[in-house]
């Protein structure tokens, strides 16, 4: 691990598709992202750059195959971690999704090998807006000045302790589906109306409620926001729907109400793996306090 000071010009940031970031290295020039893939049977797509989120949600309501997702293989770190460190950078950060979530974390240390302790590897222990509001924290901590990569990795792998993620379901169908709970609790969430809300705890999937309609997932959010945090608390939001973009942009507007000093970084869109296991109708929200 470097014991020299790093800046936004010597640190490269890499995360995964999972994070919902697809712009990140139009926000910072330091980022990179490594997509997951989507099978629909023989077909095989990156995430981001193979199909977009309208074109995923076209095709998981018109076939007849269910999508699978699988982890980058250690090739594809290992090509993105060689075009930064051959590109200038003295170091990269590579932040991902919780490794009881996905493989991706194994397959991104396994290519770390290979880079003389120049790349270090953190299991975040979050994902989707989660994972984005992590990395963005830490590119700003990089612009702002010289950081120890010690800071910025206990800040990444600390983030899910000053964070909370809510994802509100239509169906957990698509969850067990893909094994990341059991059929019981899909057959719970399943019931007519009811909207199961899931958190991550330690990067497990948990249950958090369950919710009837709109209007009440909206008061149900407001007050995990208002119990969670103080009104004069530097809060950071995230906002991501699958294919719900009024419910996203309706919460954004009880958040604004209830926390007006609350920074809303990003509304986005699921993207095929993440979506893959939520199906269309659900909608996230994480906040994170801001630390220092």
């Amino acid at each position: 691990m470097t014991s020299a000071p790093l800046t936004a010009q010597s640190c490269a940031i890499v995360i995964d598709s999972t994070s919902d970031l697809p712009d990140c290295r139009e926000r910072h020039a330091n980022m990179r992202m490594v997509p997951l893939t989507v099978r629909f049977g023989d077909e095989e797509l990156l995430d981001y750059e193979e199909i977009t989120p309208q074109r995923f949600y076209e095709r998981l309501a018109g076939d007849p195959q269910p999508p699978r997702t699988a982890a980058p293989p250690p090739a594809r770190f290992s090509a993105c971690y060689r075009d930064l460190l051959e590109g200038g950078y003295e170091h990269v950060l590579s932040l991902h999704l919780s490794e009881a979530l996905s493989a991706t974390v194994s397959s991104a240390r396994i290519a770390a090998v290979e880079c003389d302790g120049r790349v270090t590897v953190v299991d975040t222990r979050t994902v989707s807006i989660g994972l984005a509001l992590a990395a963005l924290g830490i590119a700003r901590r990089l612009e702002a000045g010289p950081c120890a990569l010690a800071d910025l990795v206990a800040d990444a792998e600390e983030f899910h302790r000053h964070s909370t993620l809510v994802f509100a379901f239509e169906t957990l169908e698509f969850l067990q589906r893909n094994g990341r709970i059991g059929r019981g609790q899909a057959l719970v969430g399943g019931l007519l109306g009811v909207r199961p809300l899931l958190t991550l705890v330690e990067g497990e999937i948990e249950p958090l409620g369950r919710v009837r309609g709109q209007a009440r997932l909206l008061a149900e959010l407001e007050r995990l926001v208002c119990e969670d945090t103080r009104p004069d608390e530097r809060l950071r939001v995230g906002i991501a729907h699958a294919q719900a973009e009024e419910i996203a942009n309706d919460i954004a507007a009880r958040v604004r109400s209830v926390r007006p000093q609350a920074e809303i970084e990003l509304i986005a869109p699921l993207g095929a793996v993440v979506g893959t296991n939520t199906g269309p109708g659900g909608a996230g929200l994480v906040w994170a306090r801001e630390r220092g």
